[in-house]
């Protein structure tokens, strides 16, 4: 097991099963780490794969994720 720490600075690539390429997740922050699994904030998300992850999540849980409005400062 890799040790994370809360705060741990992180880039993901996610597979997504039948998708390419995969989602990136070009810089996120560990906020939890429990046995077995992994709380993170997404920092910096292109607006493409922001869309890929709300659609990959709303199918996880059965609900649709509706896009977050940020700040043009803040969108990457």
């Amino acid at each position: 097991p890799v040790p994370f720490k809360h705060g741990e600075a992180l880039k993901l690539e996610l597979d997504v099963k039948g998708e390419r390429p995969p989602v990136v997740v070009e810089q996120a922050a560990v906020r939890s780490v429990r046995v077995g699994a992994l709380g993170v904030h997404c920092v910096e998300v292109s607006e493409t794969d922001k869309a890929r992850l709300n659609r990959l999540v709303g199918d996880m849980v059965g609900v649709p994720i509706a896009p977050i409005r940020q700040s043009p400062a803040t969108v990457r």
